[in-house]
């Protein structure tokens, strides 16, 4: 990890869309470091998993195998967050 900016996140639940990769990717790596709980969304439960076994325990990480698209993916996304996280 680089240096900590402390962005005053610590505990707050964050939901990362295309995290398997890229962009997606790199935010939840940052937003873990800054203490986020984690819901991480893609389509490719193999890259999710890698990059859960790679985040801090402290991120809690949540596995959502979905295309945000979807019908229904929306409302499966957020019962999942919920229950998880409340």
């Amino acid at each position: 990890g680089g240096s900590r900016m402390d962005l005053r996140m610590n505990g707050l639940v964050a939901l990362v869309t295309g995290a398997s990769a890229g962009l997606g990717r790199a935010i939840a790596r940052v937003l873990a470091e800054e203490g986020c709980r984690l819901a991480i969304l893609a389509r490719r439960r193999h890259l999710l998993e890698e990059l859960a076994r790679d985040l801090p325990a402290s991120a809690e990480p949540l596995v959502v195998v979905e295309d945000f698209r979807g019908a229904g993916a929306a409302e499966r996304t957020r019962d999942a967050v919920l229950a998880r996280f409340g």
